[in-house]
This record gives structure tokens, sequence and C-alpha cells, in this order.
């Protein structure tokens, strides 16, 4: 049952998450045209997609978290339409796959994977001439907003409009309701911030800008038509953290894992995604870490609706080799152009705690130049969001240090922030592989921290500090009694008390399968009272 992913109970097929899987599916389109373009769209299939329509291949998608289309305009039918989609999955390490299991069965932090489809497939109707992207670019020094608009290349063909003969119209509406229109005959104009009265979008007041774009002929035609919206923030960030519209914002985050009962990857209905937003933002955080998930545009139009930050966080493999790298540089790029116009992204995560890149501790090979070479290439596609190498450990290349720390202990963390404060020669630098194979080996997470640069050559100065990873209580054994929430507040106001840190985020929302250290339960029943965590988390 499309779109809910083979391997999820809603699917029809909960047990199966690897091997060749064939979708097949006979449908009319009475509403075919002969003046119009149409276009097949797959929000997300995991993991390799070759599809057909009417025996006419289309083409193929490797990648399980982006889009992609292709057009059908000469393949489409009035009546009796054959849509074939041949999917592959596997279990292999080298695969790009987040939290999902490579071994037969989850194990620790690891869950059961999908397979398939797992976001919606529809067809597009467009114009001959068409708008095929719409970037939406503020320019702050100069107080304007600029539009950039890509049009098909193929005009100017017998009986087609030229490109000199369309103008582009836009209609922006307030919540309020108040409209403004433009209209130009130019691929790119700018409007002043001031024309439409513009107010910043904000966590805390996050203003949307319906926009419709008409693409019109000569005539004053509609081409097309396509209906939009936006949101303006300027993000900075310095020593000190985050800014938001210039104002430092302390990040208050919680880890999101984008499992849900009964779908897995897919929610169940369009409530339950909209759900555990607004519980995060009700309990008192002002973040959501997505991890090892590249998370729907619905979801983040949620976010962007009511308001709450997020990140992005590029999921996992678990066996680096070169020919992965080609594969990981494409599925970013693609996350980047779908989804980067988002004003509740914040933050990019490139790799997580050296997961499947161990082979970066030869610093002189291959892997290591992977990743700074995938921090110097996400840093020109997007120079307005902050790029963290690799999250929680051993830092190369970095725009903001953040840490991962589980101990059981209370004064062991607050021994630990008073070593980073004191710039502890051993804690920065003082690394070696024999220290991680025994942090592995013995499990030691309760107990120890990882060195958080990889060489004394890294440059920690006017970075900011983070912590954005701790708590998980119910999956490891703390050293104190007490109940859940004076855990939490405890370690959370080590944090603040610290004075060294922009932000913090708990792990995590809810459990997932054998990993109970949730504040709700897979179900969303609450573990601790939403009043307490919202308390807490005004600590700051």
């Amino acid at each position: 049952t499309v779109p809910f992913p083979i391997g999820s109970e809603l699917s029809g097929i909960p047990d199966l998450t690897e091997g060749k899987f064939t979708y097949f599916k006979t449908f009319d389109f009475i509403s075919l045209e002969p003046q119009k373009r149409y276009f097949l769209h797959i929000g997300a299939c995991d993991y390799k997609a070759t599809v057909y329509l009417n025996n006419k291949f289309l083409g193929r998608h490797t990648g399980g978290y982006t889009s992609f289309s292709f057009e059908i305009t000469n393949t489409l039918l009035r009546n009796s339409n054959k849509l074939i989609i041949e999917v592959y999955d596997s279990r292999e390490k080298k695969q790009i796959r987040g939290k999902q299991t490579y071994r037969r069965k989850p194990f620790s932090v690891w869950y059961g994977g999908i397979a398939g489809i797992w976001q919606s497939v529809w067809i597009e109707t467009v114009g001959e001439a068409y708008l095929k992207k719409v970037e939406v670019k503020p320019d702050f020094n100069q107080s304007k907003i600029d539009f950039l608009f890509e049009i098909n290349e193929d005009l100017n063909n017998e009986n087609k409009e030229s490109r000199e003969s369309l103008t582009i119209r836009l209609d922006i509406r307030e919540e309020s309701g108040i409209r403004y229109s433009f209209n130009k005959n130019e691929v790119s104009f700018s409007i002043a911030f001031d024309s439409i009265n513009l107010k910043y979008w904000s966590p805390d007041n996050p203003v949307l800008y319906s926009v419709t774009y008409y693409l019109l002929n000569k005539n004053g035609e509609t081409l097309d038509k396509v209906e939009s919206y936006f949101g303006i923030r300027k993000l900075e960030w310095d020593s000190k953290g985050i800014k938001i519209n210039g104002k430092h914002t302390f990040l208050r985050m919680v880890l999101l894992q984008g499992y849900y009962p009964g779908g897995k990857y897919t929610p169940p209905d369009y409530h339950s995604a909209a759900e555990d937003i607004l519980i995060a933002k009700k309990m008192g955080f002002n973040v959501i870490r997505i991890h090892e998930k590249i998370e729907s545009p619905y979801f983040h139009f949620l976010c962007n609706r009511y308001g709450l930050l997020t990140t992005y966080e590029i999921p996992s493999f678990y066996s680096y080799r070169v020919s992965i790298e080609k594969q990981y540089k494409e599925e970013l790029t693609e996350v980047y152009e779908r989804d980067h116009q988002n004003p509740s992204s914040i933050l990019w995560i490139l790799f997580n705690e050296t997961w499947g890149m161990h082979k970066i501790y030869f610093k002189r090979g291959k892997a290591y130049r992977f990743l700074k070479s995938m921090v110097k290439y996400l840093h020109k596609l997007d120079s307005t969001r902050p790029v963290i190498d690799n999250s929680g450990w051993e830092h190369i290349d970095t725009d903001i240090i953040d840490i991962h720390h589980y101990l059981g202990y209370p004064e062991k963390v607050r021994e630990f922030y008073k070593r980073i404060k004191n710039k502890d020669h051993n804690t920065f630098y003082n690394f070696s592989k024999i220290k991680v194979l025994f942090f592995y080996l013995f499990n030691r997470i309760e107990r120890e921290t990882r060195t958080i640069f990889l060489s004394e050559n890294f440059e920690y100065k006017d970075k900011p500090w983070m912590i954005s990873e701790y708590g998980g209580f119910g999956w490891y054994r703390v050293e104190k009694d007490g109940a859940l929430v004076e855990l939490i507040r405890e370690y959370t106001k080590d944090i603040i008390d610290a004075g060294l840190f922009c932000g913090y985020c708990y792990t995590q929302l809810y459990d997932v399968e054998s990993e109970t250290n949730g504040l709700l339960t897979f179900t969303r029943s609450p573990k601790v009272a939403i009043e307490d965590l919202r308390e807490i988390n005004k600590i700051i």
C-alpha cells in the first residue's frame, strides 16, 4: 500500500526489506490535453528505482531519500496506462541507509529497515512553456528579495513560445489576505522588502508568504501556474553561536529519528508528523535534530509553518569505499536542490560519530580527503548555513564544535566541561586508534568521552561549541538515583552552568524499537510531564 514502505505493517508487506520488488499500476488519464506537458514524480524510493510507462523505459534513480521525476508527455495515454516501478534494495554496508540495520535483524541502535516507495507518487501538469524552478534569495545588504526563474529550454520551436514573449507574474499574499502583484518579462528580478512590508520569519513568529507564479504568453494567457510559499530569515553564526535575524538563539534541541507506528519511515496520516512537531514545541524545544534521515518536503513545511528549527543530516553508510563517493555527493546535491529554501532549517551535518568513516584516522588516506572535500563542496553549495563535518566525535573541519556524551556520572560530566574550559590538551588532541578500539571493545560510553579533534592542527578559536547529544536515559545505566525528570534537569543545568555552549540536543523525542530512551513511548505517550520539560528548557 503506497506510500508506506515495504517492511512496514501499513504497506501490507512487513517482513521483507531486501531484494527486487515490482510495483505495477494501471490507470486512466482522461484529462490529457495536447497543449500540456506531463511529469511523473516520485517523492522518495529506497534504494534503486527503474521506471517504465506503457512499456517505455523512463529512467533510473539511485538513493532512498530524495525526489525524482520523468517527463511522460509523449508516453501518457487517456486510457489503460501501465506504470511499472522496479526497486532493488539491499543490506549492503556501503549503501546510504541511515539507521536501517545492515544485519539480518535490528541490533543496538539500528532499527528494522525499509524498501521501496515511502513518499507519494503523482503526475504534474504544466504548459508547453513552464517554470522548472524558482529560487527565492534574500539580499539583506540591499533589503531586497531576488527571484530567479528557470524556464524550460526547449522553446523557440515551431508553434511554441519564445522566451522574449513570456511574462512572469507574482501574486504574494500575507496571512491577512493582503496581495501584492509584480509583472516582469525577465527570468530574474528583485522586489524590495518594503514593497511587501516584509516581516522576518522566526520560531516565535513563523511568518510565511503565499506566492503564486504565473508564466504568461504575449496575449496574457496563462501557460503555467505554480502555487508556493516562502519565509525570509537571516542566519549568521560566530563564536557565541547561531544568530537568527541578528539575535543569538540558544538551541534547545531534541533528537528525532523519523520512525512512525505502523509506517516506519512514513507517518500513518498527515496529523502524526504535525503532532511530533507540536509536542516538541510544547516541551520547550526550539530545534529538532532530524537524525540519520532526510525528511519529506511536507514535514519541513510543517516545521516552517509552526516555527520549529531543524537540521539536515545526510544518512550514514557503514563501509567507506571510493565507489560510494559519487553517490554520496549526488544525494547530498539532490537534498540541497530540493530543500535548501526552508527557513526553518539552520544546520548541515555530513557524518555522525565516524560511522562508516573510520578510515579518516589515516590522515593521508582517501576517506580523510573525501570528508574534507565534502565540507568544502557544501560550503560552496550553501554559504548560508554552518556545516558540521563529523558530529559528536573527532572533528577535522567544522563550523560548530559539537560533542556527544552519555556519561553515567554527573560528576564526570562536570569534570569534562571543566577540562574543555581549561583547554585541556588530552581532552582536545590526545587521539589514538588504540583508544578508539578500547572505547568500542569495552563499551566505555558511560565512563569516557572521545577526543574532540583528530589533530593538533585544528584551529578551534572563534568557533561555537555545542552538546549535540546527551541524556539518553533508559538506554544506558546512570550511577545516580532519581526520577527521569530530575536526571534531565541536572544534566541540562550543568550544560547551561558551564557557560561554554550555544545549545544542546537531548536524546531523544520518542522510543524506537529497542532504543527506549525517549521522552515519549513509540506510540507517543509521555514518560515525563510536558510542563516539567518546558520548565527545564526555560533555564536558559
